[in-house]
């Protein structure tokens, strides 16, 4: 049984008191038990948020007035500045921000005014590619093992006024994942680029490739972070039927789902194994590698929904993007995906 953390940990869903959004097939139900799933409080949640974007304005990371900032996101500095703060015991960015930090982010912003203004472009385009692996998040997650703890202690001991020299805070491993993705997401600027596009499939993929993030983490994020109506779907090979030169099944994985379309469709009811009946699956089982044009009948909590979806194939999982059918909204910049085989 594979399990998954929840909305909070795993896609930064900011600010949200809500319960797990994974779901998973088992048997008829799709919907997650985890009684192990942790949710970060609020008030710790909003620590960390502090701890990542001192970090990464620390390492020189983030955009500042007249400066770009640096894509993708360079682990390397990051867990170096990191350990610097370990290291030394006057760390210069694990206090709380004062009146003077406050006043050189005003007068930064008064120094952008009059820069030049940059070209959002009405389409980029992604090409076929490896894309990265995930030991940058990993060494992240080290680096956050030990920073976290000594930052965590410094701020709550100076709050609840307890004594100099006492153990440190202990740090949940959701905590930790949760300061890595913070930080290699470069806080909210990873929600900024994605308000510009066009959300679709593409969007995650693109972002992916700017940030140096795997394909999954970036999916998830566009899906968690999304304010609009859309779902992930994640499919993987069946082990009953795998050995099979043709298989006829495979696995649902897990259904990750943004919050307003949870809020209108509820839980989708789709088993655990899936055969060619289904439209995706069909997609998964066949060797098609992508596609942008499906259209599915799904059975939600409010009755049977048309769903447009966009498939792509890769590293044996398969991913399916759900839109609402006659989805209209606003965008500045539009992905496209070049030398994409449709098949294999």
């Amino acid at each position: 049984m594979r399990t998954w953390l929840c909305l909070t940990c795993t896609s930064l869903s900011y600010g949200r008191q809500t319960p797990c959004y994974w779901f998973r097939g088992d048997s008829d139900s799709v919907l997650i038990d985890e009684p192990d799933c942790t949710m970060i409080k609020i008030s710790r949640r909003n620590l960390i948020d502090q701890l990542a974007l001192q970090l990464l304005r620390q390492a020189g990371v983030l955009r500042q007035a007249g400066v770009p900032g640096i894509f993708p996101t360079p682990a390397d500095r990051l867990v170096e500045t990191a350990r610097r703060a370990v290291d030394d015991p006057d760390c210069p960015f694990t206090n709380w921000p004062g009146w003077e930090d406050w006043a050189k982010r005003l007068y930064a912003g008064y120094q952008s005014f009059g820069q030049p203004t940059v070209r959002i472009p009405a389409k980029v385009y992604v090409t076929l590619h490896p894309f990265p692996n995930d030991q940058n998040l990993s060494r992240l997650c080290q680096a956050g093992e030990s920073l976290l703890p000594r930052y965590l202690t410094h701020y709550l001991g100076r709050v609840n006024r307890i004594r100099a020299g006492s153990s440190l805070q202990p740090v949940s491993a959701e905590e930790v994942r949760y300061f890595a993705l913070r930080t290699l997401f470069q806080h909210n600027q990873f929600n900024i680029d994605m308000s510009r596009l066009k959300l679709s499939l593409g969007a995650g993929l693109f972002l992916g490739d700017k940030y140096g993030r795997p394909i999954r983490e970036a999916l998830e994020h566009v899906v968690g972070q999304s304010s609009r109506r859309c779902a992930l779907l994640i499919l993987g090979p069946d082990q009953q039927s795998s050995l099979a030169s043709k298989p006829l099944n495979c696995r649902n994985e897990g259904l990750l789902m943004a919050s307003g379309f949870e809020k209108n469709f509820g839980i989708l009811s789709i088993p655990s194994t899936l055969n060619k009946n289904w439209t995706f699956a069909n997609d998964f089982l066949t060797g098609c590698h992508y596609r942008d044009d499906g259209q599915v009948v799904l059975n939600s909590a409010n009755g049977f929904a048309n769903f447009s979806y966009q498939f792509l194939r890769h590293d044996d999982a398969g991913y399916v993007f759900l839109l609402p059918e006659c989805e209209h909204y606003t965008y500045q910049t539009e992905v496209e995906l070049i030398d994409w085989p449709t098949t294999y």
